[in-house]
């Protein structure tokens, strides 16, 4: 590829690569910022360096160079850092994230990043734990501090993982110690039976798609995640044996997900395939959405909102705490409502426990199903 060539290159919605020589690559910013990288094997891992920018004085000839004394280098076993800023290491970090993580995940990394934005030109061996601490501790939100905290030592590993010779500041340092204890986040939710009553009604006479309200109320008979009930598809369901299958890559914990249905949700369900037109993959598919497939979170949290329900009442995630504290009032085993959320059981039992425990999670699911059919019974 010629320099010619790679000026005209256009930025897209998200950073992408080209080749342009053995193992150089481009990286094309959002912002139209073009940077040459030079990809490596070590011990059977790719591994990852920054050469330069791409501008008016720095090219693919100027590129090509770096990248065999680099290689030479590399190969007697000399990698360590060259003027390598926290910058440099954050530009390296991300294209080694390029397709390892979701676009979520892939922008926090940038949001978070902006913390530390008057560290950023600084070279790494230079920076000291008080330029860092002080960062941290310019953040407005404790939550915010932990995220950074979490990120210059994920950064500081890249590197030293990458042979980088680098000493990270903090690594001995505990994030409670420095920050404080973490701030304990519960989701807010509805208990009482006038609570949820008034839940209900709000849902059932929402001026809203038919599809959306059916959503909640799955949510609500399932105590699902938000993302796994917006993202379900139709082969999850088992129909004849009354349960549904998550494959591992959908969940949260990275593992498969069974979960006994009450007859009121397969009722819901078999109502759904044959009456309405249904989506031959999805079962809450998106007619707008071009990024996903499927429904939006903001899509059910409006219906509560324009309802009067405000966010410190009630989310849709609510109802896995809603399911939780009244199924614990009533005293069903803390574990098997653990395992129906989805949760990891904790200690030696979780570790060596591999069970599903259909039987007792879907006897707890169908106690569940009858408490909440009053309340919904004009789905049913």
């Amino acid at each position: 590829m010629t320099n010619k060539q790679i000026q005209a290159l256009k930025p897209k919605s998200k950073r992408y690569k080209v080749s342009v020589y053995n193992n150089i690559y481009i990286y094309v910013g959002t912002n139209g910022n073009k940077t040459f990288y030079y990809r490596y094997n070590d011990n059977g891992k790719d591994k990852i360096k920054k050469l330069n920018n791409f501008n008016i004085s720095y090219g693919i000839e100027q590129a090509i160079n770096d990248y065999t004394k680099l290689a030479e280098n590399i190969s007697r076993g000399f990698t360590k850092t060259i003027n390598k800023s926290l910058n440099d290491l954050f530009d390296e970090f991300l294209a080694s994230k390029e397709k390892a993580v979701t676009d979520k995940t892939y922008k926090r990394y940038i949001s978070t990043f902006r913390i530390f934005e008057s560290l950023k030109n600084n070279n790494l061996s230079d920076l000291k734990a008080l330029q860092i601490v002080e960062c941290l501790k310019s953040c407005d939100k404790k939550e915010a501090s932990y995220r950074a905290f979490t990120l210059i030592n994920q950064l500081y590993e890249f590197a030293i993982c990458n042979g980088d010779e680098v000493i990270n500041p903090l690594a001995k340092v505990k994030p409670s110690v420095l920050l404080g204890k973490k701030d304990t986040k519960n989701y807010a939710t509805l208990t009482n039976d006038d609570d949820l009553t008034r839940l209900f009604t709000i849902i059932r006479t929402a001026n809203t798609n038919i599809l959306y309200k059916y959503a909640l109320i799955l949510q609500s008979l399932t105590a699902l995640r938000t993302q796994n009930i917006r993202a379900m598809r139709w082969e999850w369901i088992n129909f004849n044996d009354g349960f549904l299958s998550i494959p591992s890559e959908q969940m949260k914990t990275k593992k498969p997900f069974y979960l006994p249905l009450n007859s009121q949700a397969l009722k819901i369900l078999n109502f759904m395939k044959a009456t309405l037109k249904a989506d031959e993959i999805f079962i809450f598919p998106s007619r707008t959405n071009k990024k996903e497939p499927y429904i939006s979170d903001n899509t059910l949290r409006i219906i509560l909102r324009r309802g009067g329900i405000t966010k410190d009442e009630f989310t849709p995630h609510g109802f896995r705490a809603m399911f939780s504290t009244i199924a614990n009032d009533n005293n069903y085993s803390s574990e098997i409502i653990e395992l129906c959320l989805a949760h990891t059981v904790g200690g030696v039992k979780g570790v060596y426990d591999r069970s599903h425990r259909l039987s007792a999670k879907r006897e707890l699911m169908q106690w569940w199903g009858d408490y909440l059919e009053k309340y919904i019974k004009d789905f049913l």
